[in-house]
């Protein structure tokens, strides 16, 4: 980091990815790839420890709060939990109808979101049960992003909007229609004081959120 030098070149990967993640401690990384795996490494020594099979291409992969389990995404609309210690599968659920474009954590790590083809679903961590089916954009959901208490999810779709959703509810509180390309990418400050979108095209939105702070409780 310091240097900007080549620390690992990782081997070992068949296809191309579309999305790679480091675990909370920095210890692993993963990748999601396009030949139906997801691959991960120790970030230290660069070694493979394991390849991940699944039944369609991956698109996305992200660990858990804590880093104990790394949730995969992709084509078959299959959200999939993996143990980082033993790397065997904890669960498959069914989530959505077409490729799961994102994945979140809630800080807690007691609930996940799904951004997919079809919509967007927030789903209990434990159980893998679906809470809610989130509907309202007119086109897939490329990205999703819990606010840090946990409170509210924001979603970025194809349909060139933004929603905020009441994440004990399911439903809208806000949309924010200032883009012209597909949002792509959302995150929040660590305080919440700001989110964060970007697209498909040039633009990079920031919002203060206290004009909507009375959504976002």
């Amino acid at each position: 980091m310091k240097t900007g030098e080549v620390h690992r070149d990782l081997q070992g990967q068949e296809g191309g990815s579309s999305s790679c993640a480091f675990s909370p401690d920095g210890k692993l990384v993963a990748s999601a790839s396009n030949k139906k795996a997801a691959y991960v490494w120790n970030v230290e020594t660069g070694v493979l420890l394991k390849k991940l099979p699944h039944e369609a291409n991956l698109y996305f992969v992200t660990f858990s709060p804590d880093g104990s389990m790394l949730a995969t995404g992709g084509y078959d609309g299959v959200l999939t939990l993996w143990n980082t210690t033993t790397f065997e599968k904890i669960r498959a659920i069914p989530a959505n109808k077409g490729t799961i474009y994102w994945i979140a954590f809630t800080r807690d790590g007691k609930k996940m979101a799904t951004g997919a083809e079809d919509n967007a679903k927030i789903l209990d961590m434990k159980t893998g049960a679906v809470l809610h089916e989130l509907k309202g954009h007119a086109q897939r959901v490329w990205t999703v992003a819990f606010t840090p208490d946990g409170g509210r999810l924001a979603t970025g779709s194809a349909d060139l909007t933004v929603r905020l959703w009441d994440v004990e509810r399911g439903i809208t509180v806000a949309i924010f229609s200032d883009f012209s390309d597909p949002v792509y990418n959302i995150v929040f400050t660590p305080d919440g004081a700001r989110m964060i979108t970007n697209s498909s095209g040039t633009e990079i939105v920031m919002y203060d959120t206290e004009p909507f702070a009375d959504r976002l409780r």
